[in-house]
């Protein structure tokens, strides 16, 4: 559960790290879609590092992705 108190970004990097963690428990006829996956998440929490900002498109697509590994895991 989100800390309300948490900046908004802080909570995106949480989120970046639970979508890498769920990686590992996909089935193997997803793994292209696993290394792309990785590559997005991780280069979008090192801008957000960065930044210390999230912009909603980068929301929107983090969102998306836990989404589709959400989908392979059913």
């Amino acid at each position: 559960m989100p800390n309300v108190n948490e900046p908004e970004w802080k909570q995106a990097i949480r989120q970046c790290k639970e979508i890498l963690d769920s990686l590992g428990e996909l089935p193997d006829e997803a793994e292209s879609f696993a290394d792309s996956v990785r590559d997005k998440v991780t280069s979008i929490r090192e801008w957000i590092r960065e930044n210390e900002h999230v912009t909603p498109k980068q929301i929107e697509a983090l969102d998306n992705m836990e989404s589709g590994v959400g989908r392979w895991m059913k």
